[in-house]
């Protein structure tokens, strides 16, 4: 972490901040207009997924996301100087990635729906450069420039995220199974990318790109685990003061992003269900079948929470004056 992830991570906060400055320019001064249309009826009454819950499951990060919920107890907290420091860096990384989500979409919403840009399966890197290229140019900066630095600035991010994704899930691994040892983070890195990697290589070069298969599945699956974290503290603010007005701030969110996820993962369990039904070979679609799993756990989740909130509570002993 010291070496090579804490320094990464620094060096690509300043690709951040002016990847946001130069969006912010663009979008103030740049005069550009909204012309992706606000609202697309097919896309709203999808039946494979429309404005709800799909909506909900794709705000992540800046919003709402469990994956940062594991990085803030596993990595940013190995880094603060001063655990009063946890709150500013928190809560304004989330602020400044929120931004970088608004940016992002903006890059999107100043093209037409019929922009050959937007035609067949565009890639989302590429959009995201081309806007950052037209928002540079507001300060004097060619557009080609602008592209090649908004491709680095996405990379960077996407690269930081991956080998965060990949320590967290071999730490993760290492708690869950108590494999110790010398060559144990070894191994537990090794099984943890090649999960992911099993993935690419049985994907078909036909149809859509495998990140567009999934993302409703990494969505779903976030978005859980935010509702697991919220369901943590509500337990936690239950547990320790009792106050139903406190009760709410995080159950209630809690309560919309756990249905949210399992309505998208029901979404996403369809076709499985179907060849269940016809009497049909089950699917060997990896995905309904990677939904029934979190799935599950997400039902178990719900007893869990039941149980323990309704459990009554147990006063903690009194401390007892030791003899003299």
């Amino acid at each position: 972490m010291w070496i090579l992830l804490q320094p990464r991570g620094h060096l690509g906060g300043y690709f951040l901040y002016a990847v946001l400055f130069a969006g912010a320019a663009g979008l103030i001064f740049g005069g550009n207009t909204i012309q992706y249309p606000a609202i697309i009826p097919e896309a709203i009454n999808n039946p494979k997924g429309g404005l709800f819950p799909i909506l909900f499951i794709t705000i992540a990060c800046g919003a709402c996301s469990g994956f940062h919920s594991i990085i803030a107890s596993g990595t940013t907290s190995k880094q603060l100087k001063s655990e009063t420091d946890a709150k500013a860096v928190g809560y304004g990384s989330m602020l400044l990635e929120a931004m970088v989500a608004v940016i992002s979409l903006c890059c999107v919403m100043m093209l037409p729906q019929t922009s050959p840009l937007l035609a067949g399966n565009p890639s989302p890197n590429h959009l995201y450069a081309l806007g950052i290229g037209s928002f540079t140019k507001v300060l004097g900066i060619p557009a080609a420039f602008g592209v090649s630095f908004g491709l680095m600035a996405f990379t960077t991010f996407v690269y930081d995220t991956l080998d965060v994704c990949t320590r967290l899930g071999r730490y993760i691994l290492q708690e869950l199974t108590g494999y110790q040892g010398k060559g144990a983070r070894f191994v537990a890195t090794l099984v943890t990318a090649a999960v992911p990697l099993t993935f690419l290589v049985l994907q078909s070069n036909e149809g859509p790109p495998a990140w567009r298969i999934f993302w409703n599945l990494f969505g779903a699956s976030n978005q859980l685990l935010a509702a697991l974290t919220l369901l943590g503290v509500t337990v936690w603010l239950w547990r320790t003061t009792g106050s139903r007005t406190l009760l709410t701030i995080t159950g209630l969110p809690c309560v919309w992003m756990y249905t949210m996820s399992m309505w998208a993962l029901w979404i996403s369990l369809q076709p499985l269900l179907k060849s269940m039904q016809s009497g049909q070979s089950l699917t060997r679609d990896p995905v309904p079948w990677v939904a029934l799993v979190l799935a599950v756990l997400g039902v178990l989740m719900l007893i869990d929470a039941v149980l323990v909130l309704t459990r009554p509570k147990v006063s903690p002993p009194r401390a007892v004056a030791p003899v003299t």
